[in-house]
């Protein structure tokens, strides 16, 4: 099933978000530096049971020149599922640190998502201190990074289930997708 490309503007910016499939929700976010269309080979998949929707994060398309801690990026998320006409999704965070840059602004924007991370980290060390994760959560990891995602959510997590999918770089969804969606699936049928 193809995607529907839409323009959204939340939370301060406007950004593009593929859109295919009906209810329930499925919310996937790429990691910094892709775009919406790390998730091109699972969209179709998912879109036949669920509500895909895919955006480009701040740091793809955006002009935005503040609003790169997680406070600021969940609050994105939200956004565009308001503005999708969504209250609640499963969402699927895909982070990966691979140059895509375009535009003169574009590297003083993407480094902008770096020079956030201490403040993302006092946002999230915050956050854990009160709040636990009791909905159930799935963390996959592949090379080089394995299990450091499980390892890093169990600590704070109700009920975590986990995935090494071997034999795959650390962009899942480009490098093995039919193993991702074997793992994600099943977990989004629960």
């Amino acid at each position: 099933m193809p995607a529907e490309l839409r323009r959204v503007r939340t939370n301060g910016i406007e950004t593009t978000v593929a859109m295919a499939g009906a209810v329930p929700a499925v919310l996937l976010l790429h990691g910094f530096q892709h775009t919406w269309q790390v998730w091109r080979e699972i969209i179709g998949v998912l879109a036949t049971r669920y509500r895909v929707l895919a955006p480009d994060m701040r740091w793809t398309g955006s002009d935005a020149e503040v609003g790169y801690d997680a406070a600021t990026l969940a609050e994105d998320a939200l956004g565009i599922l308001g503005a999708c006409g969504e209250r609640c999704a499963t969402v699927a965070v895909r982070e990966a640190f691979v140059r895509a840059c375009t535009g003169p602004a574009a590297p003083r924007r993407a480094f902008s998502y770096y020079r956030a991370l201490p403040e993302s980290a006092r946002q999230l060390e915050a956050a854990t201190r009160v709040h636990r994760l009791t909905v159930p959560t799935l963390a996959v990891g592949a090379h080089p990074v394995g299990d450091a995602l499980a390892r890093q959510l169990s600590p704070f997590t109700d009920e975590l289930t986990s995935y090494v999918i071997e034999d795959c770089g650390h962009i899942i969804p480009l490098d093995r997708p039919e193993a991702l969606l074997s793992v994600l699936e099943p977990f989004l049928a629960r």
